[in-house]
C-alpha cells in the first residue's frame, strides 16, 4: 500500500544547513523569553514551589544525605539542582578554593541556588524545543520542525514557568524525549530505541508524577510498529506486543526508581505522600476560580497558544489523519497523550494551568505537520507565497508570543511586596509591632529581629483593635480570606474598623488601575487571562499605619 504522508526525512542529519540559522534564532528566542526577568524577586524567591526543591537541595548536601524526605513531589528535580551544587563543589576542591564541603557551604551564595534552578528550568524548555524540532522534521521536513519548535518557543505557561526553578518544565522536556523514541519504536525501531524510551518516561515520573503520561505513546507505538512489520501470526504480533509492554513497565519503573529511590528506602514516607496528594486533587483549593474545570482548562489553553494557534488544532489534526500513513500515525500517537491527560484533570475538582503543560508541545507538533501537509497541496498555492505565509506564521504566534512578552516586562519591575517592604523598613521604628494574616512568602517579606511581628491566625484577638493594637496592619490578596479560623467578613470588618480609628491607609496594587485588595487572584492561581491589565507582579496589598506614623506616596520602580 502506498504510503500517502509527508516525504520522510532521515533521522542522522539535525538540519540542513541552510536552516541552521532559523534553528539558532528559535532556541536563542526560547532561551531569551525564559531568561528575562527570571530573577525579578532577588533575594526574597517570592515562588513557594521553588523552595520545595531548592531549599532540600541544600539541606541535602549540608547533611551529606540523597533522602529528599519529601515526596508530594518527586525529586529528581532536586537532585538536578543538587548533582549542580556538587559539581561546583568539586570545581571549588580542585581548584583549592573550598577545602571541604562545610567550607563550600558557609560560602555559597544564598541566592545561588535559586539562580541555578531557574537556568536548569529554562534550559529544559530551550532543549525541549530542539527535541521538538527533531521530531517535527520527521514527518514534514525542517520547515514543520521549525515550526514546531517556533509555536513550543512563544507558548504563554510555557514560558512562564521557564522562569522559576520548579519541576513542571523540565518533566515536560523528558516526556518529549520519551515521545521521541516512541515515534522511533513505531517505525519499527531497535532494542536500545525500547530501554531509553522506557527509562525516560520513568524519569519523566521522578520529576514530576504525572509525567508517566509519556507511557501512552510508548505502548501505542509498540501496537503500530507491530502492524506496520506485518509477517508474523495475529498471535506471534499480539505476544510480542505484550513482551514489549512488560517491557516498558519494567523499564519505567527502573526509571522511576533511579530518579527516587526513596519512594522504597523510605516507603511509608513515600506512600504517606501519595495518599495526601490524591486527595487534595478531589477537591477545590483555596485560590482556584469556582469555574467549571471544562472552562478553566479552555481558559488555559486559549491563554498558552491563542485563539488562531488553540484554533488550528482541529484542523491539523484531521489533515494529518487524512493522509493516512506515518502522518497519521504520528500525530495519533500525540493525540494519545494529549487526550488522556486532558480528560484526566477535567474528571478532578483541583486544576491549576501548568497540569496542561505536558499538552504543549504535541498541539505544536500536530499544528506544525497540518500547515506542512496543506503547504504541500496543489491547489493552496497562496500558503506557498514566502510573504503570505511569513504574514500567516506571525499571526498565528502573536498572541502567545505578546503575552510572554508583555510578562518579561512585568517582571523588570519591582514587586508589589519589595515595594511594600521598602515602605516598612522607611517608616516602621525597631520594635514596631506589624500585624500579618498569616506567614505565607505572599505578604512582604520583613526583619524577625527588628519588628515583633504577630500573625492573625495565631492571635485572633488582634481582630479588635480597640487602643491601637498594633502599630501596622498588612493585607494582601493572596492570603485574604485564607486564614485558618478568620473569615474573610471578619477581615474586611477589621479594616473597616481601622479607618475609623483613623489608620492611614496604603495600597500597593499590581494593577494599572489601582485595584484593592479582592482583585482576581491570577497572577499566581489563575489562567492570566487579564495579563495586560497588570503593570507589576505580585499581590495587591494594603498596610494600615498608626495614627501619626508618615504616609508617602508608594514607588512606581
Amino acid at each position: 500500500m502506498r504510503d500517502n504522508s509527508l516525504h520522510v526525512s532521515s533521522w542522522k542529519p539535525l538540519a540542513d544547513k541552510a536552516h541552521y540559522r532559523q534553528l539558532g534564532v528559535v532556541l536563542t528566542l526560547a532561551l531569551l523569553l525564559r531568561l528575562s526577568g527570571n530573577q525579578y524577586d532577588a533575594p526574597h524567591r517570592f515562588h513557594p514551589d521553588e523552595h520545595h526543591y531548592v531549599d532540600r537541595a541544600v539541606k541535602m548536601i549540608k547533611e551529606g544525605t540523597l533522602n529528599p524526605a519529601y515526596f508530594k513531589n518527586p525529586p529528581l528535580y532536586t537532585y538536578a539542582i543538587l548533582l549542580t551544587l556538587y559539581g561546583m563543589f568539586s570545581v571549588r576542591y580542585l581548584m583549592g578554593y573550598s577545602g571541604s564541603r562545610a567550607h563550600f557551604i558557609a560560602t555559597l551564595p544564598p541566592d545561588l541556588p535559586f539562580v541555578i534552578a531557574r537556568w536548569l528550568s529554562a534550559l529544559a524548555g530551550t532543549a525541549t524545543c530542539l527535541v521538538l524540532f527533531v521530531i517535527g522534521r520527521r514527518f514534514g521536513g525542517d520547515l514543520a520542525g521549525l515550526l514546531a519548535a517556533l509555536f513550543y518557543s512563544v507558548a504563554f505557561f510555557s514560558v512562564k514557568d521557564g522562569h522559576f526553578g520548579t519541576n513542571d518544565v523540565p518533566m515536560v522536556c523528558l516526556v518529549t524525549l520519551a515521545f521521541f523514541f516512541a515515534v522511533r519504536l513505531f517505525e519499527g525501531g531497535t532494542t536500545p530505541d525500547l530501554i531509553v524510551g522506557g527509562l525516560t518516561a520513568g524519569l519523566a515520573a521522578a520529576t514530576k508524577y504525572n509525567g508517566g503520561i509519556a507511557l501512552v505513546p510508548l505502548f501505542l507505538a509498540c501496537v503500530l510498529g507491530q502492524r506496520r512489520q506485518g509477517g508474523a501470526s495475529n498471535t506471534g504480533r499480539m505476544r510480542e506486543v505484550a513482551i514489549k509492554w512488560l517491557a516498558l513497565l519494567l523499564l519505567a519503573l527502573a526509571g522511576f526508581l533511579l530518579g527516587n529511590p526513596y519512594a522504597v528506602l523510605d516507603n511509608d514516607a513515600f506512600v504517606s505522600a501519595m495518599t495526601s496528594r490524591f486527595e487534595l486533587l478531589e477537591r477545590i483549593w483555596p485560590g482556584q476560580s469556582e469555574a467549571p474545570v471544562l472552562l478553566l482548562a479552555l481558559q488555559t489553553l486559549v491563554v498558552e497558544l491563542g485563539w488562531p494557534l488553540l484554533l488550528l488544532v482541529p484542523f491539523a489534526a484531521s489533515v494529518c489523519l487524512a493522509r493516512g500513513g506515518a502522518l497519521a500515525k504520528a500525530t495519533g500517537l500525540a493525540l494519545s497523550l494529549v487526550l488522556p491527560l486532558i480528560l484526566y484533570h477535567l474528571s478532578k475538582a483541583f486544576f491549576m494551568a501548568r497540569f496542561l503543560l505536558p499538552c504543549t508541545p504535541f498541539l505544536a507538533l500536530i499544528c506544525a505537520w497540518g500547515i506542512v501537509a496543506v503547504r504541500e497541496v496543489n491547489w493552496v498555492s497562496w500558503a506557498r507565497h514566502r510573504v503570505v505565509f511569513g504574514a500567516a506564521m506571525a499571526l498565528l504566534v502573536a498572541s502567545p508570543l505578546a503575552r510572554s512578552l508583555y510578562l518579561d516586562l512585568l517582571l523588570q519591575r519591582p514587586d508589589t511586596r519589595i515595594l511594600a517592604n521598602e515602605y516598612l523598613e522607611g517608616v516602621a521604628q525597631p520594635g514596631s509591632v506589624i500585624v500579618r494574616e498569616t506567614e505565607s512568602l505572599y505578604a512582604p517579606p520583613l526583619h524577625p529581629r527588628r519588628y515583633r511581628v504577630l500573625f492573625l491566625k495565631h492571635a485572633p484577638s488582634l481582630l479588635y483593635p480597640a487602643g491601637g493594637a498594633a502599630d501596622f496592619y498588612v493585607f494582601n490578596s493572596f492570603d485574604v480570606g485564607q486564614v485558618p479560623g478568620v473569615s474573610e467578613a471578619e477581615e474586611r470588618l477589621l479594616m473597616d474598623a481601622l479607618e475609623h480609628s483613623g489608620f492611614a491607609r496604603m495600597t500597593f496594587s499590581p494593577l494599572k488601575d489601582g485595584g484593592g485588595l479582592w482583585v482576581e487572584r491570577e497572577m499566581n492561581f489563575r489562567s492570566y487571562r487579564h495579563l495586560f491589565r497588570y503593570e507589576r507582579p505580585g499581590p495587591a496589598i494594603v498596610i494600615y499605619a498608626r495614627p501619626g506614623i508618615p504616609v508617602a506616596e508608594p514607588s512606581s520602580g
